[in-house]
């Protein structure tokens, strides 16, 4: 790095830390500026799923060519605005072990309206399994009772995605 361009130090930091700190804030500058350039909105926008599609475009890059299973859960407001997406469960390369309370705790402490299930294949083929349609089944179960609507469960893989709701493979409804 040259010396003009070199960050001044930041009260208590070392030099050296006062450079991780300039190279990290410059990170996340280039990673907002590509965030934004990509969907085409500023970063403070709130990022809405109003479509599975959107789902998929959202956590493709992360997820569709991991090696091991991976579940994640897009906690929702009202307006489907996304407050969190926490990983819930890393699995293997065949399979995620899944304990409902786990799936809608985030969604609790975030006071989430709604939530958005999704999962890898590791395979390729997002096919969901009759493992996932039972789990689903049963997180929409436990979503009636808690008042967090499961508005949909993605499975996404290297070739693309599947949306259980658009299958007709889990009782969504509307509350």
């Amino acid at each position: 790095m040259s010396r003009e361009r070199q960050p001044s130090q930041i009260s208590f930091l070392t030099p050296e830390d006062a450079q991780i700190v300039h190279m990290m804030r410059c990170f996340l500058s280039e990673a907002s500026r590509i965030y934004e350039t990509r969907r085409g909105t500023p970063l403070e926008d709130p990022v809405v799923m109003t479509e599975p599609r959107d789902v998929y475009e959202f956590l493709r890059l992360e997820m569709a060519d991991l090696e091991q299973e991976q579940m994640r859960v897009l906690n929702l407001t009202t307006k489907h605005h996304v407050i969190s997406a926490p990983t819930i469960y890393q699995g293997t390369v065949s399979g995620t072990p899944v304990r409902v309370a786990e799936v809608f705790r985030p969604a609790i402490i975030n006071g989430a309206a709604s939530i958005i299930v999704a999962h890898n294949h590791p395979s390729g083929d997002p096919t969901p399994s009759a493992d996932d349609i039972a789990t689903t089944r049963n997180l929409v179960a436990a979503g009636k009772l808690l008042d967090i609507e499961v508005l949909d469960h993605i499975v996404i893989a290297s070739s693309g995605f599947v949306s259980l709701n658009e299958r007709g493979l889990a009782e969504f409804g509307r509350r």
